[in-house]
C-alpha cells in the first residue's frame, strides 16, 4: 500500500509541478501586463472591489473541502452509490449557496463596498461593473467547485494540470485584450475574466460527466448523510470565514486608512507569495486524498508517515524557493514590474514569511478534515487568527504604518501553528515533542545556517 501510495503521489506531484511552473511564469507576466495597462489606481480598485465580492466566496472553499472529504471516504471504501449521492447533494447545495451568496452580496456587502471604501469618484461606475461581473464569476465557480472536487478526489491531476495551464493562458490573453475593447479597462478586464471562468468550469463539468460513474444527475435525498454533511460544513464554513476576515478585512482596513495604492502593493505581494506557495500547495493537493483515504481505511502507519513527511518536506521546499526571492526582492520587482507600487517590497517579504509559517497548518488541517473533528481545530487553532483584524485596526488608529498588519499576521500565525500541533497530537497519538523533533528541528538545522550567514 505504501509503495503504491508513494508512486501515485510522485506521479500526481509531477503533473502538478508542471502545471505550477507554467502557471508561475504566466501569472507573473500577466500581473505585469494588467498593472501596466490598468495603472496603480485602477489595479488597486479592482483588487479591493473584486476581492470584497469574492469574500462571500469563502463558502466555495468550505464546500469544496467537504465535497472532497466525503468523496475520498466513499471512494476509499469503493462505494460508488454513496459517492453518487454525495455528488448530487453537493451540487444542489452549491447551487443554493450560490444564490444565497449573490443575495447577500447584492445587499449588505454591496452597501459596504460603495459606502465605506475609498474609491475615486470617476471610478464608481467601473467599480460597479467590476463588482457585478465578479459576483457572476463567483456563482459559476461555486457550482463548478463540485466538479473540481471530483477530479481531485479521483486523483486525475493530469487533467487538473492541463485545464489549469489553459486557464492561465486565457488569463494572459485577457491581459492583452484589456485595451482592445470599446469599454473602459476595468470593465473589460472584469467581463472577460467572467467569460474565462465560465469556460474553464464548463470544461471541468464536461470531463466529470464523461469519465466518472459517480457524476450522474439524480435527485437523491439522504437525510442522515445531509445532517452529517451540514454539521461538517458548518464548522468548515466558520473556519474558512476566519480566513475571509483575515484577508478581506485587512485589505479593507488598508483601503480605508491608506487608499487604493496600498491595496495595489498588497496585491503584488500576494502574487509573489502565491507563486512561491504553489510549490508546496502541489504537495498537499497530491497527498490530501491519500491522507483522507488512509484515515478512512484505518491505515494509521501510512497516515502518520504522510503527516510527518508532508510537513517537513513542504516546509523545506518553501524555504528553498523563497530564499532567493527574499534576497533579491528589490531587483526582482524592478525587473518584473514597469511601475513598482510603494510598499510592494516589504509587503512581499512579510507575506512570504506568513506563507512559510502557514505551510505547517496544511497537514494538521487535512487531518482535522479526515477525522471530521473540526470544532476544536476551528475554535482553538484558526481562532488565533481572529486577533489580526482588531489588532490591525488598533495599530492603524494609533498611526502605525501599513506594514504593521503583516507583522501582526505572522505573530497570530505562529500561535495558530502551536495550537494546531497540540490538537494534532491527540489525533495521531504522538507527544507534542515529536512535532518538534521530527519536523521543526530537522528543518531548523537547514534554515538557521542560511540565516546566520
Amino acid at each position: 500500500m505504501a509503495q503504491i501510495s508513494n508512486t501515485r503521489i510522485a506521479r500526481n506531484t509531477a503533473f502538478l509541478y508542471i502545471r505550477m511552473l507554467c502557471l508561475l511564469f504566466i501569472a507573473l507576466y500577466t500581473s505585469r501586463i494588467v498593472l501596466e495597462k490598468l495603472g496603480v489606481t485602477d489595479y488597486g480598485v479592482y483588487n479591493v472591489v473584486g476581492g470584497l465580492a469574492a469574500m462571500c466566496g469563502f463558502f466555495s472553499s468550505s464546500l469544496s473541502n467537504a465535497t472532497e472529504r466525503f468523496l475520498n471516504i466513499a471512494l476509499g471504501k469503493k462505494d460508488i452509490p454513496l459517492a453518487r449521492s454525495i455528488f448530487n447533494q453537493n451540487l444542489l447545495i452549491y447551487t443554493l449557496v450560490a444564490l444565497a451568496v449573490i443575495i447577500l452580496a447584492e445587499t449588505v456587502v454591496k452597501w459596504w463596498v460603495f459606502d465605506a471604501l475609498v474609491i475615486p469618484p470617476d471610478k464608481h461606475t467601473q467599480a460597479e461593473w467590476v463588482y457585478q461581473f465578479t459576483l457572476l464569476s463567483l456563482a459559476v465557480s461555486l457550482i463548478g467547485t463540485t466538479f473540481l472536487s471530483v477530479i481531485i478526489a479521483n486523483e486525475r491531476m493530469k487533467i487538473f494540470s492541463a485545464v489549469g495551464v489553459t486557464d492561465g493562458l486565457l488569463k494572459l490573453l485577457i491581459a492583452f485584450l484589456i485595451d482592445r475593447t470599446p469599454y473602459a479597462g476595468l470593465i473589460s478586464y472584469a467581463y472577460l475574466s467572467f467569460a474565462e471562468t465560465l469556460l474553464v468550469q464548463a470544461c471541468y463539468a464536461i470531463y466529470c460527466f464523461r469519465h466518472f460513474p459517480e457524476c450522474r444527475l439524480r435527485f437523491t435525498f439522504n437525510p442522515p448523510l445531509l445532517r452529517q454533511m451540514f454539521g461538517f460544513i458548518g464548522w468548515n464554513i466558520f473556519g474558512t470565514g476566519i480566513f475571509m476576515a483575515k484577508d478581506g478585512g485587512v485589505n479593507l482596513l488598508m483601503n480605508i486608512f491608506f487608499g487604493p495604492a496600498v491595496n495595489a502593493a498588497r496585491a503584488v505581494a500576494l502574487q509573489v507569495s502565491t507563486a512561491v506557495s504553489n510549490f508546496t500547495v502541489n504537495i498537499f493537493t497530491a497527498i490530501r486524498p491519500q491522507m483522507v483515504k488512509a484515515y478512512a481505511a484505518g491505515e494509521h502507519s501510512d497516515l502518520e508517515r504522510l503527516f510527518y513527511q508532508s510537513s517537513k518536506y513542504s516546509l523545506l521546499l518553501f524555504w528553498f524557493i523563497a530564499l532567493p526571492v527574499l534576497l533579491t526582492i528589490h531587483p526582482l520587482l524592478s525587473v518584473w514590474l514597469t511601475d513598482v507600487p510603494a510598499w510592494a517590497a516589504p509587503f512581499t517579504i512579510w507575506v512570504l514569511i506568513d506563507s512559510m509559517i502557514s505551510v505547517l497548518t496544511n497537514p494538521t488541517w487535512t487531518l482535522a478534515l479526515a477525522s471530521g473533528q473540526l470544532k476544536d481545530y476551528t475554535l482553538r487553532a484558526n481562532g488565533m487568527l481572529l486577533l489580526i483584524l482588531p489588532l490591525s485596526w488598533i495599530a492603524f488608529r494609533l498611526g502605525a504604518p501599513p506594514l504593521s498588519a503583516f507583522i501582526i499576521i505572522c505573530i497570530a500565525r505562529i500561535l495558530q501553528v502551536v495550537m494546531a500541533a497540540r490538537l494534532t497530537s491527540a489525533r495521531l497519538g504522538y507527544r507534542p515533542v515529536h512535532y518538534l523533533t521530527r519536523i521543526l528541528l530537522p528543518v531548523a538545522r537547514v534554515i538557521l545556517p542560511a540565516l546566520i550567514s
